[in-house]
Order: C-alpha cells, then sequence, then structure tokens
C-alpha cells in the first residue's frame, strides 16, 4: 500500500519543480509566523494587556495568519510548478541576495581590522589590514599599484 502511494506520487511529480533552498526559506518564513501568532494569541487569551491590547493583537495575528498563508501558497505553487526554469531563476536570485547578505555581515564584523577598497582601474574589491601605515596595494585582477594609508 505504501509502496504503490509513493510510487505514485513520484509519478505525479515527474516534470514538476520540487524542493529547493527559497522554498525551504518561504516554508520556514510560514512557520516562524505561525509560532509567532500562537503566542500572541496565548497572551491575548491571558486578558494581560486588556481589551485594547486585545483588539490590536488580534488584527496583527489576522495579518501574520495572512502572510503565512500567503507564503504556504506560494511555496506550493513553486513546489508544484511545470516552468522548472523559471523557479531555477527565481531561486538563483534568492541565493544572490542571500550572499550578498552574507558578505555585508562579514563586512560589518570584520570592519575595526580590516579596510575594504575599491581599485580605481578596474573596480574590484580588495581587503587591507588596518593599523599598518601606508602600504602598496596591488589588484589581483588588473595589477594596477595603489598606495593608500591603512
Amino acid at each position: 500500500m505504501l509502496q504503490r502511494l509513493r510510487e505514485s506520487f513520484t509519478r505525479f511529480m515527474q516534470g514538476r519543480y520540487g524542493y529547493d533552498d527559497y522554498g525551504r526559506r518561504l516554508i520556514t518564513y510560514a512557520i516562524v509566523l505561525i509560532i509567532i501568532e500562537i503566542v500572541l494569541d496565548l497572551v491575548r487569551s491571558t486578558g494581560v494587556l486588556g481589551a485594547a491590547g486585545t483588539g490590536f493583537i488580534y488584527i496583527i495575528n489576522v495579518i501574520l495568519t495572512i502572510i503565512a498563508i500567503v507564503f504556504i501558497i506560494y511555496w506550493a505553487f513553486r513546489f508544484f510548478s511545470r516552468n522548472i526554469t523559471k523557479r531555477r531563476e527565481e531561486n538563483q536570485r534568492h541565493l544572490r541576495r542571500r550572499r550578498r547578505g552574507e558578505t555585508r555581515r562579514k563586512r560589518a564584523v570584520d570592519q575595526r581590522d580590516y579596510k575594504y577598497l575599491t581599485c580605481k582601474n578596474c573596480g574590484q574589491q580588495m581587503r587591507v589590514p588596518r593599523g599598518k601605515g601606508k602600504i602598496v596595494v596591488k589588484c589581483p585582477k588588473c595589477n594596477e599599484k595603489t598606495t593608500i594609508k591603512s
């Protein structure tokens, strides 16, 4: 019985996009929103905040529910989609945004130890240690030498 169900699902999913990093992110956001909604509902049911606070929390819960449902519907649309190239493009855009965010976070952490600069010739980003005085930096892309104060 279980084997037949698995085979029929496999046949159904042939030619469909399936699961990827962007889909996992959408489902994660939906689950987090639902958990926040449950916690707010528990706070609302205690009545600690009074009538005005209860009404406000109810409105927030409705908004969070709608957003979570939209995330789940979009995830299902992507999961069962037959337009694989379009879904791959969406996933690639998501991964590029994610990498950019990781680069920004890394830069923020490294800001006190390193100085970032851009090559005037080719635009290549470079990182040099701070506190070394005047140094000559050679661009790894175009070999242009620049003197800077680190």
